[in-house]
């Protein structure tokens, strides 16, 4: 099963796995390091200050699901860098 939600007004984007028992939102953030490390923040000024303070070691960054941590583009857009 793959859930879908929704970004923007004119966005959607898949999360695909296993039925959920909940809906999906977007009221978080998810990070990912080159290290494979993982942050999930729910508020948006942590988020940005940590970025600023991470930005050459990501690789990932997508809106997420503040119940599950569940990211619009997990293991789908990594950037190269």
């Amino acid at each position: 099963m793959c859930d879908i939600i929704k970004i923007g007004n004119d966005t959607t984007a898949f999360i695909c796995g296993g039925k959920k028992d909940h809906e999906c939102n977007e009221d978080a953030v998810v990070y990912e390091t080159r290290e494979g490390n993982r942050f999930l923040f729910t508020d948006s000024v942590k988020a940005e200050n940590w970025f600023h303070e991470h930005h050459k070691e990501t690789i990932m960054g997508s809106v997420a699901c503040s119940i599950c941590g569940g990211a619009a583009y997990d293991e789908r857009w990594k950037l190269e860098i």
